[in-house]
């Protein structure tokens, strides 16, 4: 890809077709200012023109090409990236050039062809609670789709973020405005809601319905709910990409629906038809456009990408029909993003340059001469722009029990390589350390295994978090115990041992006298994500048929895409009730910290982190009361009440003297935070702190959709 002065050179020789030397110039400036968002470049070239010409900006952000039209039939094309000829999406929709360069050329379009250059216009929006998750993070799903919509030069996409301020009735404007051809929702866990208020509202709006589609993780699980009793055409079953431009072939008369992959539709009796599948491995680009990059980070939110898709396994508790399996992106296909990328957190030099890589499993199911050299190449890419990353993996990328020593100690380098290359923080989905639990999650893994690769990973001095699972309806009081005491282990955490080499370190993790001179006696608690989690019985999943055949499933929650449960033991229920009041009474709290440690500079996360603890410690002892009380070994007339008792009767008390001695911990560090931190940070912690400390309710966010 050529750099951006090359872009601007380019842009300039066009621009002087039709305006004087200096005027060219200068347009050419402001116009590559919005190179990230054609849309914006397109509107600055209709004023430019004074709506003489009509104005096309497709292509890839990698691939930006712009066409002025004259008289609708006759224009001139530049291209801001390869070469014209290369363009063969572009070839397709124009006729043969009157005169060509490598990248300038004329063409000539019917009115038809016209058309169809143009349409159909889409309008991909991103739904968002703000009052839950108060900052925002970069929407990969509608960016992803206006990639392959552009790079397929296939009509006009506009994205809309919630998360950027944008109200239902700013959507609803915004939508007024376009009249927009197709309109795509893309929703998640806890914005069924939205997705009801906002489709609802866009039929009533529109003078003509436009063709619909949902997408997103929520929009798979609540299939048939929004085929049936919203009406909207379509949901995407799949990654998206291949999806979304059929879709727009389909609105021109160009195929069939049957056609289209990854989809389910109604049939004419009612019936719920799905199309094909398309592996992870056909997609040859999963990366992003980058409209709302500049927005994102203007409101401290944090930027997203993909190094891969899918996952090679099949936890009990995931859906997998929507995800895939694991498939990788080569390294290279990052290169051209980064230098714009880097354009953009220029102008936020408060943030801190990280990248978030969302896989579910960055290292891959390769062998591992494949495997690892594609991780550090991700790695190395982004070093060489200045960012720092964060990714996510699973602990059999670390430790695995069959295999030999030499397999641990060459892991050891890759991980403490990619540390030294910008591995920020790795998140591992360890959900147990019980292994009766672990099997019924399907997680192929062990106790003992999550315990070596966390010494592996901290003794490397490999910042991690981990997602842990505390109740399972199907469990025990007994796998309760346990979970509990894993939890509380204090022999998983390891000093940092940056002067040892991995053979030294991996043989003291193996003797029960160098683990103990390792060990940082810190609980394993401390680096959980969020604590006193309840497994979700999501729609589709392994572990909802287990609960239906335990008779425990009950009713369909859309929010969540889950069938609501009830326990096994009844009293693992209540107490897991009592936690999830304390959870999401915590939650927005907690997400505002977590958020702000994924946009503060290293010096300044522990100031956050230290927060953080205090709450994960005060969940850890909540859990602990809550067991003793079912021991029996304290009493607690409410807490014990027969089953019919009202939640809130029962857990008020205990939440409450519990929350004040949280508050009382907390303030010292919220004070001590607010006079060190920089200023957009202590803003936001501030407004937030007061929120919670204010907060009476103990309301569930989602467990009851009305």
């Amino acid at each position: 890809m050529p750099d951006r002065s090359q872009q601007l050179a380019r842009l300039a020789e066009f621009l002087g077709f039709y305006f004087d030397t200096e005027t060219s110039y200068s347009l050419a400036e402001e116009l590559m200012l919005s190179s990230r968002a054609p849309n914006e470049m397109a509107k600055k070239l209709e004023r430019a023109f004074g709506g003489q010409v009509w104005i096309y900006v497709g292509g890839a952000i990698d691939g930006r090409v712009i066409l002025v039209g004259e008289e609708r039939l006759r224009g001139r094309v530049v291209s801001l990236g390869a070469p014209l000829d290369s363009h063969t999406k572009l070839q397709e929709r124009l006729n043969a050039s009157a005169e060509r360069r490598a990248y300038l050329g004329e063409f000539v379009l019917t009115e038809a062809q016209r058309i169809a250059l143009l349409k159909p216009t889409l309008a991909l929006i991103a739904l968002y609670h703000p009052e839950v998750f108060p900052l925002p993070r970069f929407p990969l799903g509608i960016s992803d789709l206006a990639r392959a919509l552009r790079k397929e030069i296939r009509g006009t996409v506009h994205l809309m973020d919630m998360q950027l301020g944008m109200s239902i009735e700013d959507i609803l404007h915004a939508i007024d405005l376009l009249e927009p051809d197709i309109v795509g929702y893309s929703a998640t866990f806890g914005q069924h809601d939205i997705l009801v208020a906002l489709h609802e509202q866009i039929i009533t709006k529109l003078n003509r319905k436009p063709m619909t589609i949902a997408g997103g993780s929520l929009g798979v699980l609540n299939r048939d709910v929004i085929l049936h009793d919203l009406g909207i055409d379509f949901v995407a079953t799949g990654a998206g990409e291949q999806t979304i431009t059929k879709l727009a072939t389909l609105w021109s008369g160009s195929c069939d629906t049957h056609d289209i992959p990854d989809i389910a539709f109604l049939g004419t009796h009612g019936e719920v038809i799905t199309t094909s599948k398309t592996s992870n491995r056909t997609h040859d680009d999963i990366m992003p456009e980058l409209d709302l990059l500049d927005a994102t980070l203007s409101r401290a939110g944090v930027m997203q990408l993909e190094s891969s898709r899918g996952c090679s396994y099949a936890c009990s508790f995931c859906p997998r029909s929507h995800k895939g399996i694991w498939a990788g992106e080569d390294p290279i296909a990052l290169e051209p993003l980064l230098e714009e990328i880097e354009a953009a957190f220029s102008s936020f030099p408060q943030l801190d340059r990280r990248i978030f890589l969302v896989d579910e499993e960055f290292v891959g199911y390769q062998p591992d001469e494949f495997a690892l050299p594609r991780g550090l190449g991700f790695a190395q890419r982004l070093k060489r722009f200045g960012f720092d990353f964060e990714t996510s993996s699973r602990i059999d990328q670390v430790a695995r029990r069959n295999r030999p020593r030499e397999w641990h100690i060459k892991r050891m380098g890759f991980w403490r390589q990619l540390r030294e290359d910008g591995l920020s923080r790795c998140l591992f989905g360890i959900e147990s350390g019980v292994n009766s639990v672990l099997e019924r999650f399907n997680k192929k893994t062990t106790s003992d295994q999550n315990a070596l690769g966390i010494r592996i990973l901290t003794a490397l001095d490999i910042p991690i978090r981990c997602t842990y699972i505390t109740f399972d309806p199907l469990m025990s009081f007994e796998e309760l115990e346990e979970t509990y005491r894993f939890l509380g282990r204090t022999d998983v955490i390891m000093k940092p041992c940056t002067n040892l080499s991995e053979d030294e370190i991996f043989d003291l993790l193996e003797d029960d006298q160098g683990l103990i001179q390792l060990s940082a006696n810190i609980p394993f608690y401390s680096v959980v994500s969020y604590m006193l989690v309840s497994m979700e019985a999501l729609v589709g999943s392994e572990y909802l048929k287990m609960v239906e055949a335990a008779g425990l499933a009950g009713e369909f929650n859309p929010l969540m895409g889950r069938r609501e449960v009830t326990y096994k033991d009844p009293r693992i229920g209540r107490l897991s009730a009592l936690c999830q009041r304390w959870v999401d009474r915590n939650f927005s709290f907690d997400y505002v910290l977590k958020s702000l440690e994924k946009i503060l500079p290293k010096e300044s996360r522990q100031f956050v982190r230290r927060i953080r603890y205090e709450l994960k410690d005060s969940a850890y002892h909540l859990l602990g009361a809550g067991i003793e009380l079912l021991r029996g070994q304290e009493r607690h007339s409410r807490f014990v009440a027969v089953n019919d008792s009202d939640p809130a009767e029962m857990t008020e008390e205990i939440l409450e003297v519990r929350f004040a001695r949280l508050q009382e911990a907390v303030r010292p560090l919220i004070e001590c935070a607010v006079s060190q931190l920089p200023s957009h940070a202590t803003d936001m912690l501030s407004n937030e702190w007061r929120s919670w400390a204010e907060r009476k309710e103990w309301q569930l966010i989602n467990g009851v959709c009305e």
